[in-house]
């Protein structure tokens, strides 16, 4: 409660006069409503979203309640992000925890590309679950925006984008700037939940052909709240985050921005949960973990927009970037029986790449039709490794090292070209017709060297090369001058990652090894999606999809081999293609707009999201068996209050989510979570022409549920796992922002 009063209490900073009106497009919650006119990511161009086809959204990330890489997604139905609690139940005191990857639809970890300004966010790492760590690298704050693609999009994007595309765009001084030559803005925030504490300062200017920003974040917060019997493990984090950048732009027709990005954070935990008497395991008498995770990047981005269009092309841009991460993981475990020792535990998961991209774009006219022909190329150099180190103290001090895949130069390249075909009827009606076609060439070289070796015990890590075609052919066609109807399919495919081709592991003590696979082949999809998007009328607005996916060769990781050695008697397991699996579902938004209804309701929208899908897999000549991955179906609806004088207003959201039935599990042992239902109440006052204020108070009847990503494949015996892993009861946030 002291927290949520905490939260709260920002609403004594702003008893200040009220100053003047500010026009609805500056507040918050408008801003967090209204979906932008105009989408990127879909086409690699600029299209009106409602003549685009393909599901796609654009969140503004500057506003509340976007605080994280998880609430980026908390109002679209067929969009999660699996959460990992740090340490568990389990004899594996070192796992990292957090946010991994998004799931689209179903679709996760390396499977779905994910991209800030443009630039692929590390791998996701596995491990078969043993050692996760996630894609989480990124600052909310230091962003402007974000678009998720859902569905296959590989005829552009290549590799990695086989389930959807999450592109997020960092603040730009011109757009931070708002016309004026100098602006500063401070953003104090608090949320109960876990006792966070942000402050970010974003200051820009602009003098002639230059113009430059500067933002920096702290955040500090403790482990967050649950709400069930056995609390979280105990954890504190800090974390830095900084963004700095330069543009030039000498004529109209030229811009060249350099922009310099760094994150660094630390989540420090005492992991009781993995405290106490394992059995003949021995007695663990205290585990602390310190999670790490650093990204820097630099790159320079060049557009070239001529006043007078050229033979080749209407615009330009090309980028140049360096980018290191590295999430890092020290553990100290204190063993008390059978013996007493000390075991020092580092593991670290680098990533280092340059890469480079070009694209263009001509418009020009054959016969009736109008086409702009979209084009480009991208390459990247990748070098990715896992340590792992160990000092053990006992009568006598021993050190392992055991990388748990082989050092990896990936190499990325790529070419693409897409034509939009547009033909116009009566002068308000349309047809387009979008065919698509990329060719990836991917090269993945592992270094075979004595630690790695010896790790794998003697199993050498394969290297593999290949080329690949994706094709892509959507139309959209206009039922009425505002509502459009398309259909669109797309081919997929995915490359082996270097830790799915290399990763290793054995376990002499236990009789088990982990061995790479040289016969190792890409995933492909083919995805198939119909739907509707635009205007029912003046006063509902719909977006609306069908959609049906296959999936050939999955890449499943360590499983038995068959093999039998009398030396691992246990097992040996191999990373293999094994499984065909398909996706069905839809996804529905519906916007009521209260002004064109009645007089009464101009200040009224209410927004209704549903989400519904269902998979299955199998091996080769198996039974299908459900989808582990898929979410029970849900929907978000929220009822939105904007006062006349655009001063303030304010949101009650509602959100059910319906139980995991058995039949929909993989496994019959594996909690089941029943469903439940979360109010919510946002608000945003502009309290002064400069100042502004945001509250949410969450989970306002203090629901006892589980998000089902959140607790998936847990045991349903697992009691105090379970009880830790509840998502949090009443909580409330506030953040209160200046600008100057």
């Amino acid at each position: 409660m002291k927290n949520i009063i905490t939260s709260l209490g920002l609403f004594a900073l702003v008893s200040l006069p009220a100053g003047a009106q500010v026009a609805p497009s500056t507040t918050t919650e408008n801003a967090a409503v209204e979906l932008p006119a105009v989408v990127i990511s879909a086409t690699r161009t600029e299209r009106l979203i409602n003549e685009t086809p393909g599901t796609v959204v654009s969140v503004p990330l500057n506003v509340d309640p976007v605080t994280d890489f998880s609430s980026v997604v908390r109002q679209q139905p067929l969009a999660d992000v699996p959460f990992l609690a740090f340490g568990t139940d389990s004899f594996v005191p070192y796992q990292r925890g957090g946010n991994l990857s998004y799931n689209l639809r179903g679709v996760e970890g390396n499977r779905v590309l994910i991209q800030v300004d443009g630039i692929r966010a590390p791998d996701e790492f596995t491990l078969g679950g043993s050692e996760p760590t996630g894609r989480d690298y990124l600052e909310t704050e230091l962003l402007e925006r974000v678009e998720i693609l859902q569905g296959s999009a590989s005829a552009l994007y290549g590799t990695d984008a086989l389930g959807g595309v999450v592109s997020f765009t960092t603040k730009s001084p011109e757009t931070f700037l708002q016309g004026q030559s100098v602006a500063t803005d401070y953003k104090i925030a608090h949320a109960s939940v876990n006792d966070g504490l942000t402050h970010t300062l974003t200051a820009a200017a602009s003098q002639g052909t230059l113009s430059g920003l500067v933002s920096y974040t702290r955040r500090d917060a403790s482990e967050t709240e649950n709400n069930g019997t056995v609390a979280p493990n105990p954890a504190d984090l800090e974390s830095d985050a900084y963004l700095a950048k330069l543009v030039w732009k000498p004529t109209a027709a030229h811009r060249l921005a350099f922009t310099a990005e760094y994150l660094d954070r630390s989540f420090d935990v005492d992991i009781d949960s993995s405290e106490g008497s394992f059995g003949f395991l021995g007695t663990i008498d205290r585990v602390y973990t310190e999670s790490l995770t650093e990204r820097f990047r630099v790159g320079l981005d060049y557009r070239f927009a001529p006043t007078e269009p050229t033979a080749l092309l209407d615009d330009l841009t090309a980028s140049v970037y360096l980018q290191d991460s590295v999430a890092r993981d020290i553990n100290q475990q204190v063993r008390v029986a059978p013996s007493s020792r000390i075991r020092d535990t580092e593991t670290a998961f680098n990533n280092d790449t340059f890469g480079a991209s070009l694209n263009a774009s001509k418009r020009f006219e054959v016969g009736d039709a109008a086409h702009r022909l979209t084009y480009g190329a991208e390459f990247s150099e990748t070098a990715t490794d896992k340590t792992f180190e160990r000092v053990q103290q006992t009568t006598v001090t021993s050190f392992t090292d055991a990388p748990r895949m082989a050092d990896t130069d990936t190499t990325r390249a790529g070419f693409y070209v897409q034509d939009e075909i547009e033909w116009t009827f009566a002068g308000e009606k349309k047809l387009v017709l979008i065919p698509g076609l990329r060719v990836d060439r991917f090269e993945l070289e592992p270094d075979n060297s004595p630690a790695y070796l010896a790790s794998s015990a003697g199993e050498i890590a394969p290297d593999f090369s290949d080329t690949a075609w994706a094709p892509k052919l959507a139309v959209l066609g206009s039922l009425t001058p505002s509502l459009n109807a398309y259909a669109q399919y797309n081919h997929g495919y995915r490359y082996p990652s270097a830790e799915e081709l290399t990763a290793t592991f054995t376990n002499a003590a236990f009789g088990y090894k982990t061995v790479p696979n040289p016969d190792l082949q890409p995933e492909t999809s083919d995805s198939f999606e119909i739907g509707l998007k635009g205007n029912l009328g003046a006063a509902v607005k719909i977006q609306a999809a069908v959609f049906y996916n296959t999936y050939d060769d999955f890449i499943d990781q360590f499983l038995f081999t068959g093999i039998f050695d009398p030396n691992f008697p246990a097992g040996i397991f191999q990373t293999r293609n094994v499984s065909e699996a398909e996706i069905t579902g839809t996804d529905i938004a519906v916007t009521l707009i209260g002004s064109e209804v009645s007089p009464a309701l101009a200040n009224w929208t209410a927004i209704t999201a549903f989400g519904w899908s269902e998979g299955e897999s199998r091996d080769a000549g198996a039974a299908w068996t459900p989808l582990a991955s898929i979410a029970p179906w849900q929907t978000h609806t929220s009822l939105n209050y904007v006062a006349g004088t655009s001063r303030w207003g304010a949101s009650l959201e509602f959100e059910y989510v319906a139980s995991k039935d058995a039949a929909d599990s993989p496994s019959s042992t594996t909690f089941l979570t029943p469903s439940y239902t979360v109010w919510n109440v946002t608000s945003w006052w502009q309290v002064r022409e400069n100042v502004s204020l945001q509250v949410g108070l969450y989970n306002l009847t203090d629901e006892k549920y589980w998000r089902y990503n959140a607790v998936r494949g847990v045991n349903a015996s697992s009691t105090s796992q379970l009880e830790r892993r509840t998502a949090p009861g009443f909580n409330a946030a506030a953040s209160l922002r200046f600008r100057f």
